[in-house]
């Protein structure tokens, strides 16, 4: 879903988008009644926004990086090093909440966070105005 909404519009835009409905389900989870069912039902929609979320990650890299010259790999690399260090460190944050219901509100929290900051970074660079290069 997150390749085929990256090829017909802004990569950038539904990166954000992604952060806040992962946000989104962290906060409905936190919210809802500790049973078998808030589990398996909020697991099930938050791995499958965190799909969408690593999707629109990587076409907003490679449309970044660009599509050749020297030393591609090690731009690629590169950005998904810092999208790994931010995770780790959501990780590193999440594990100091309890009970649970702080935990997953804590990282919806960070969530937001992120989404607020890299709007800004985007908006900032004028990066929100770039269209998806793919199919329309």
């Amino acid at each position: 879903i997150g390749g085929y909404l990256c090829d017909r519009y802004n990569r950038r835009l539904l990166y954000l988008i992604s952060g806040g409905l992962t946000a989104a389900c962290a906060f409905a989870m936190a919210a809802g009644p500790r049973s078998p069912l808030t589990f398996a039902v909020g697991a099930t929609l938050y791995n499958l926004v965190t799909g969408f979320c690593y999707s629109t990650f990587t076409a907003m890299v490679v449309e970044t990086i660009g599509s050749g010259g020297q030393a591609i790999g090690t731009r690629y690399a590169m950005f998904q090093s810092a999208g790994n260090l931010a995770i780790a460190y959501v990780g590193f944050v999440d594990t100091r909440f309890q009970p649970v219901e702080r935990t997953i509100a804590a990282d919806g929290v960070l969530n937001l966070g992120g989404v607020a900051i890299l709007a800004l970074i985007f908006w900032r660079l004028g990066s929100f105005g770039k269209r998806a290069t793919g199919r329309a």
